[in-house]
């Protein structure tokens, strides 16, 4: 049978006793870490031998028109989510070369980039709710007010349909522990 133990932690702190883990999954999660070679060596040194370790994260240049949208605007609180997408982008060369520091084994590391399509206001929502951190100095009015702004922006770069076209690229890794 299938057991498993899902814990919430902080993955340079995470109580996971050596070589414990067939499976070790970090899913949208490695690019808000700061150390993040770090981060993948203690995910490997979790897995037991043959053990496997996937790793979902933004890609190079993901959701390079929004951000493109954002610099060209100028707003200064706007082009903090524009550093943030960026400074997430987990490139699948460097994605690799932690892998390797790790002793793993890269199985398979690409990219995938899909043209994605929603309502400009379910964009913004899901901007709103992704990049909240990045205005949470700001007192709630303001943040109110950047995310009106936000919304405008996506409005009007909106098709003539009212729907906004960005592409979604993620980085995929799949690598396994020695024998």
């Amino acid at each position: 049978g299938v057991t498993h133990d899902l814990r919430a932690r902080d993955v340079l702190a995470m109580d996971v006793d050596p070589g414990s883990a067939d499976l070790v999954l970090c899913s949208m999660a490695l690019h808000w870490f700061t150390r993040r070679a770090e981060a993948i060596a203690l995910m490997g040194r979790a897995l037991a031998p043959g053990g496997v370790l996937g790793v979902l994260a933004p890609g190079p240049r993901h959701d390079a028109a929004t951000v493109a949208l954002i610099r060209a605007d100028g707003d200064a609180a706007l082009v903090r989510l524009a550093d943030s997408i960026e400074s997430n982008e987990v490139d699948p060369d460097v994605l690799a070369g932690y892998l390797a520091s790790a002793g793993l084994e890269a199985i398979d590391v690409w990219t995938e980039t899909r043209s994605r399509v929603t309502t400009a206001a379910a964009y913004g929502t899901r901007l709103d709710a992704v990049a909240s951190h990045l205005w949470a100095d700001l007192d709630p009015e303001a943040q109110r007010d950047v995310s009106a702004r936000l919304h405008v922006l996506l409005e009007g770069a909106a098709g003539p349909d009212g729907l906004y076209r960005y592409r979604f690229v993620k980085t995929f890794a799949i690598a396994r522990a020695g024998a």
